[in-house]
């Protein structure tokens, strides 16, 4: 349930002590009761475990010179490691001599 400001990421009906959210980088409420994944407010940072995607185009960041684009906060998954929230895929430590074919992570050049 949505507080009554637009900005708040959770109501203080799900705010919990010493809990901190990796999609929008704010206490008190956990991952998974972010409004974040659904809406983040215009000129709003997305916390270290989360990428800001475009709802239209589903790309990385938003639209340059509009205002007119909504974002969310998508967290960050590996598929070559299954890290979630440390990083994303192409950021991946042991990408280096892999490569995706599919979905799957597979060593090239062995």
């Amino acid at each position: 349930m949505l507080g009554s400001n637009p900005n708040d990421c959770a109501d203080s009906s799900t705010q919990v002590p010493d809990l901190s959210c990796r999609l929008c980088g704010k206490e008190g409420h956990a991952n998974t009761t972010c409004t974040y994944q659904y809406y983040v407010p215009k000129g709003e940072q997305v916390g270290l475990g989360a990428t800001l995607i475009c709802t239209c185009c589903k790309k990385e960041g938003c639209h340059p010179g509009t205002n007119d684009w909504v974002g969310i906060a998508v967290p960050n998954y590996c598929m070559i490691c299954g890290k979630r929230y440390a990083h994303r895929t192409e950021d991946c430590p042991r990408k280096q001599g892999m490569e995706m074919v599919g979905d799957q992570a597979a060593c090239v050049g062995v």
